[in-house]
């Protein structure tokens, strides 16, 4: 697994590379200024997110959600890109210039052990690596959950993201990381966006945006997040979570 460290204004993102290593973080500049995440370093048009299904989606009329870090971004039922169908997304950042989250419901068959063998037995609900979308998905990104109410200091090796959430450094020594930690779980790559890309797909009905907790962040596998999420929703938005097997009814 590769390890890359991308620092900007608001936090660093942690992966891991290459197992049993001491790696140095690294800064990835793009002009005069930092960049936190990898999709930025690539300005060249959209990114390419592994799809290339055409999506015919027809908006809900619904208020308007902004994306923000911390929010939830759901699935629409015509999104038929595999990568996101009935995903749910937990948001880690979003600005001007692109936004990155990470898949919060694809467990995958690989255990954290076999990879991340520090960290074996060390993840909430299920010892396995989760999906966290088609970028870089040979990097390991570990999202921690703290204890609220929480004022003090952030944790050595901890970086809040939004609310309780942030990342883990998988580097730090994990008895040291967990004592401050309510919960962890370690996603295999994940989803980015360049600028306005993700607002164009909420406009196009790709996605409705919605608030989440950690009860969603760290659900068990098992669960249906996506419906989970939408069904208690208001409104319209819950009907979404049982869709027709005719998409045109959806």
């Amino acid at each position: 697994m590769n390890h890359y460290a991308l620092y900007g204004n608001l936090h660093s993102v942690w992966c891991y590379l290459g197992i049993g290593h001491s790696v140095d973080f690294l800064s990835l500049p793009v002009g005069d200024s930092p960049v936190w995440w990898m999709p930025r370093v690539q300005r060249t048009g959209r990114i390419d997110r592994g799809h290339a299904y055409p999506v015919t989606l027809l908006p809900l009329d619904l208020p308007l959600a902004l994306p923000a870090a911390g929010r939830l971004l759901v699935a629409a039922p015509l999104l038929i890109d595999p990568n996101f169908e009935r995903s749910v997304l937990l948001l880690l950042d979003h600005d001007e210039e692109g936004s990155l989250g990470l898949i919060l419901n694809r467990p995958s068959a690989v255990y954290v052990g076999s990879v991340l063998p520090p960290w074996e037995g060390r993840t909430i609900g299920t010892d396995v690596l989760f999906s966290g979308g088609p970028v870089a998905d040979d990097s390991a990104l570990a999202l921690g959950l703290l204890p609220g109410p929480f004022d003090g200091p952030e944790p050595d090796g901890f970086r809040r993201v939004a609310g309780p959430f942030g990342l883990v450094d998988l580097d730090c020594d994990p008895d040291s990381a967990l004592a401050d930690l309510e919960a962890v779980r370690i996603f295999a790559g994940y989803a980015g966006w360049g600028a306005d890309q993700l607002a164009d797909e909420i406009a196009e009905g790709a996605w409705y945006v919605v608030d989440g907790g950690p009860v969603d962040v760290f659900a068990p596998g098992s669960v249906d997040l996506w419906q989970r999420v939408l069904r208690r929703q208001r409104g319209d938005l819950a009907f979404v979570a049982t869709p027709s097997v005719d998409p045109s009814l959806n």
